[in-house]
């Protein structure tokens, strides 16, 4: 179990020197594609700087998420102004960056 552990841990070392940490706002979930601009277009002039974007991924869905945003506090922020500007539902979610 130790050994198992230590290995681990090189592991996880490893990874950090290849990738650093960062967050989004994952804003929508689906089986189509969107457009961006339409299904985003109001929310991105309500909240200066904020950019959205797709990816098609993992069972293939679309998830459309924001910038990478360095820490867990600012995702929250942006989280709760996307809120405030009527998103009715959006996650933070953390995501490998390489370096």
């Amino acid at each position: 179990l130790i050994r198992q552990r230590e290995r681990s841990l090189k592991y996880d070392k490893q990874l950090l020197e290849k990738y650093s940490i960062a967050y989004k706002v994952q804003l929508l979930t689906v089986p189509y594609e969107v457009d961006v601009d339409k299904t985003f277009g109001e929310l991105m002039t309500a909240i200066p700087g904020l950019k959205v974007s797709g990816m098609k991924g993992y069972m293939n869905l679309y998830r459309y998420r924001t910038q990478n945003l360095p820490d867990y506090r600012e995702a929250i922020l942006l989280q709760n102004k996307i809120v405030r500007k009527g998103w009715k539902d959006c996650l933070i979610v953390r995501t490998k960056v390489i370096r």
